[in-house]
């Protein structure tokens, strides 16, 4: 039922904020973050400078209960909100991938090492959880389990998506 589905897509999106925010106050994502500065006019005509040091997308004070207090985005009494969703300003990042010697050659750190990939299809009207098969094609190609995986970033825009991964 509707209900479920909200607590689900909530409950999952309750427990990210507070740690992100405590883990943005230490400063623990600052390594990750690039500072980025640009320009731009306001309404008024001024031109202003502004760096972006930190990912606006973390909101402090979220809590379970406010997130069930949101409207559903699509339908009225729908369990996708705008709480348990990526915001407009979803960011970017960028890996760079390159043979050991090549790395090595121009005195750069070795930060991981790529043992396998997976891309798979899933049917359209399931988008979003291709995770789900392509974690474990992945982990199967490198002779790994779930349990020899610390953390997985799972980059789907809504809550209910990672949560069907993860139950997958």
């Amino acid at each position: 039922d509707v209900f479920s589905a909200l607590f689900i897509q909530t409950a999952s999106n309750s427990q990210p904020p507070p740690r992100a925010s405590q883990a943005q106050k230490q400063g623990i994502f600052d390594q990750e973050i690039c500072p980025v500065t640009t320009k731009f006019v306001d309404e008024d005509g001024s031109e202003r400078t502004v760096t972006v040091t930190k990912d606006d997308g973390i909101r402090p004070g979220t809590t379970l209960a406010g997130l069930t207090k949101l409207r559903g985005a699509f339908k009225p009494d729908g369990s996708t909100t705008a709480g348990n969703s990526s915001q407009v300003s979803d960011g970017a990042a960028a890996v760079l991938v390159g043979r050991r010697s090549v790395v090595e050659s121009l005195s750069l750190p070795v930060l991981g090492v790529l043992k396998a990939s997976a891309v798979v299809g899933v049917p359209p009207d399931v988008m979003g959880i291709g995770p789900a098969y392509a974690i474990p094609a992945a982990l199967g190609q490198a002779g790994l389990t779930v349990a020899d995986i610390d953390v997985f970033e799972i980059n789907e825009a809504f809550a209910s998506q990672v949560s069907l991964c993860i139950e997958l």
